[in-house]
């Protein structure tokens, strides 16, 4: 279950399948808020909590796709075109390749170190640490682990301003695991 906000082109909310958690997904795959619509009892566990922190993660990172697809043209062209294309009524043709350019040899050694990042898990921590998530640096949610005592006994502000606080940490100063 997903949701646009098309006055806040920043992120796709996406919710759980119960509608009680939503998280907010930017672009670079970052969750940048967190809503709790109601309190559910299957979110005082620490699995049904993660189930539906993945869950509502993954249509929020389905919501922003369709989002930007949506800002990023006009969608009935788009449509237009895709039912020509079905009808026969228009070919795809292959764009135009450019000219080969030689490729100069390095006459010494190169550096054999990549040029990438490679995946790495940041973590962030509430203030409190009773919440942590694990957040690829690349974008995407991987874990999350919290206290169960204080996920059972917590109200459903603290544990969205907890969320918040914890993906707003591993974004800006979490460490790699």
């Amino acid at each position: 279950m997903y949701s646009l906000n098309h006055s806040d082109r920043l992120c796709g909310w996406g919710a759980d399948e119960s509608g009680s958690l939503e998280v907010c997904v930017e672009y670079a795959g970052w969750v940048i808020d967190v809503r709790l619509n109601e309190r559910d009892a299957r979110l005082r566990s620490r699995d049904a909590l993660a189930r539906a922190l993945r869950e509502a993660y993954r249509n929020g990172v389905f919501a922003n796709l369709l989002n930007r697809s949506l800002v990023e043209g006009d969608v009935e062209a788009k449509a237009a075109r895709g039912q020509e294309l079905l009808d026969g009524r228009r070919r795809i043709q292959a764009p135009q390749l450019r000219r080969w350019v030689p490729i100069d040899r390095p006459s010494g050694p190169i550096d054999s170190k990549p040029s990438f990042l490679p995946p790495t898990l940041m973590r962030g921590q509430s203030r409190d640490r009773e919440l942590t998530v694990g957040v690829w640096r690349n974008g995407g949610f991987a874990e999350i682990t919290v206290d169960a005592t204080w996920l059972r006994l917590t109200d459903s502000d603290t544990l969205r301003f907890a969320l918040k606080e914890a993906f707003v940490s591993a974004r800006h100063e979490g460490a790699p695991a």
